[in-house]
């Protein structure tokens, strides 16, 4: 009897089975540390963005310079006579909408970049929006099929190119 030296074609493609199975579970795991390391920076902007207004704020009144009712940077809501753009390190393509009332305190804050978006607060039933409220529930993906207010009753915020 003669002793055959390799494998069968069945360990082979057991083994090829193997090692599919196994690329799939660490690329399915390494997309999905992505998508959250993505969201956490966006989130991050978020934040950012609410203490700048803030500080913004605080600066422009004791300089004496424009009093903004908004800050606003890149969507077609930012078209009134008292917004003004904020000086912020951010993500590219971070747009964003925040309302403030005469004493600072943010009552609507709406960012959003290429992936995701960020709403809180009611033009309707103001309220001051503490830095301790925000959430990352209030991140969500434009897959969410989430209706985004986008600065306010009645105006959509486009992605601007």
């Amino acid at each position: 009897m003669k002793k055959k030296n390799g494998f069968t074609l069945v360990e082979i493609v057991i083994v090829i089975a193997l090692l599919g199975l196994m690329m799939l579970l660490v690329v399915t795991n390494v997309v999905d540390r992505v998508a959250n390391a993505k969201k956490n920076m966006f989130y991050n902007d978020v934040v950012n963005l609410f203490s700048n207004a803030t500080s913004n704020y605080i600066t422009r009144l004791s300089e004496g310079g424009v009093i903004p009712n908004y800050f606003c940077h890149g969507s077609n809501a930012c078209e009134t006579n008292n917004e003004v753009r904020m000086d912020v390190d951010s993500s590219e393509n971070l747009q964003y909408f925040i309302s403030v009332d005469n004493t600072g305190h943010i009552l609507y804050i709406y960012v959003q970049n290429e992936d995701f978006a960020y709403e809180q607060g009611d033009h309707m039933n103001p309220y001051i929006i503490n830095k301790s409220d925000l959430s990352k529930n209030n991140v969500h993906s434009f897959n969410d099929n989430y209706y985004y207010g986008g600065g306010g009753p009645g105006v959509s915020v486009e992605i601007q190119s």
